[in-house]
């Protein structure tokens, strides 16, 4: 029992010198990147559209702006760029969440999570598609901390699309 106990208090130890740690390299690391120019913001919201964003294809040509993903950071990063760079408002755009089936109890919550997230005032603006669910997953995102993905879609887009997809060659150009 002495040496279990010993052995727990080790490991606690060691999780509490990581989080330390994890805290202070993050705090540091904040720091250096400071102020974020308008010109850097529209580099970052490009790279990030061309990581998580939809694309044009030749066979289905007059897609619109979509970009996807979980990330409550991003999803906000996004919104901004779309405001600040692109001049985009609130009402151009439409909210899609994407939820597992075995969430559907959470709905009122789930939507609140996203609402609060996208600074839309109307929880019935957001869509929601559910995905049916295995019967075993492997997942691990799962449980209350669960909110699904948010699709945010820009109406009548394909021009901006098509904008954004000369910005993401202009920066691949650029540095090769």
């Amino acid at each position: 029992q002495k040496r279990l106990d010993a052995a727990l208090r080790g490991a606690l130890s060691k999780k509490n010198s990581r989080i330390l740690l994890t805290k202070t390299i993050t705090e540091a690391s904040k720091k250096e990147i400071g102020r974020v120019s308008k010109r850097e913001l529209w580099l970052i919201g490009v790279v990030l559209y061309w990581a998580e964003g939809s694309k044009e294809k030749e066979y289905h040509p007059g897609n619109g702006v979509k970009f996807t993903n979980s990330d409550p950071l991003m999803i906000k990063l996004f919104l901004k760029w779309l405001k600040k760079i692109c001049h985009i408002d609130l009402q151009e755009l439409v909210f899609e969440i994407y939820l597992h089936d075995n969430n559907k109890h959470r709905i009122a919550e789930v939507r609140e999570y996203w609402k609060k997230t996208t600074g839309v005032s109307n929880s019935s603006t957001f869509r929601l598609y559910f995905k049916k669910d295995k019967v075993s997953t492997k997942r691990r995102n799962v449980g209350e901390s669960y909110y699904g993905i948010l699709c945010v879609r820009v109406r009548r887009s394909s021009t901006l699309l098509r904008k954004i997809a000369g910005w993401t060659n202009g920066i691949y150009c650029g540095i090769v």
